[in-house]
């Protein structure tokens, strides 16, 4: 989506559309990190990406980073499901 991000680059964001798949062979081959972003109840479909990235043995999960916005840690939807990504290495 966006192969030459900067520290300090300013990225546009909008809703998911169009084809929404994870490909980690293709990741892992390139040798690029993979991050996700989310915002609300916007975390459903990443969630099932990276259980099954932890699952998989074709990235490793300390090259995936999760950013989840959410109002407060107690709005924070699937919250006992990113500790359990988180323990087992997703950053």
């Amino acid at each position: 989506m966006f192969p030459a991000v900067m520290a300090g680059d300013e990225l546009q964001v909008g809703v998911p559309c169009g084809v929404f798949k994870l490909c980690p062979a293709t990741a892992a081959k390139q040798g690029r990190p993979l991050v996700f972003l989310a915002a609300g109840v916007g975390v459903t479909p990443l969630m099932s990406m990276m259980q099954a990235l932890v699952d998989g043995d074709e990235v490793d999960p300390g090259s995936v980073t999760f950013v989840q916005c959410c109002r407060s840690e107690e709005h924070q939807p699937m919250k006992a499901d990113v500790a359990v990504l988180k323990d087992k290495g997703i950053k």
